[in-house]
């Protein structure tokens, strides 16, 4: 295992065999209670780049669900460069990233993004 931690930017890369992970000073700080586990990110485009809240834009193209980003990153392989519009606290951000590889479907671009189902309970 190979660990480099870049202070500037707070984002630490562990190498384990020929896997990259990411782990980043904000997200160790929210597992403080974890017992004798950490959890990392893969190495990712969106990751790398500093991606924050929700996609709205791929290219111009209006992303509102899941599905319609797997559909609109189809398009794509890995090493093409697209246009990422995101909405994070009511402010936009444009970022320009160069796709990855799905691990999972090799050959298919990815940009290592995934989402959180939150239920609500109570009234």
């Amino acid at each position: 295992m190979n660990i480099v931690n870049n202070s500037e930017t707070g984002i630490g890369r562990v190498k384990a065999g020929n896997t990259n992970y990411i782990l980043t000073k904000e997200f160790l700080s929210l597992q403080t209670n974890a017992e004798n586990q950490i959890y990392i990110y893969d190495d990712s485009p969106a990751i790398n780049a500093g991606l924050e809240g929700a996609i709205i834009e791929i290219n111009g193209i209006k992303i509102n669900s899941m599905e319609k980003l797997s559909q609109e990153l189809a398009k794509y392989i890995p090493g093409e460069s697209v246009e990422i519009r995101t909405k994070f606290n009511e402010s936009t951000e444009e970022h320009d990233i160069i796709l990855g590889e799905s691990a999972k479907n090799p050959g298919s671009a990815s940009l290592g993004v995934g989402s959180i189902i939150q239920t609500q309970e109570g009234l």
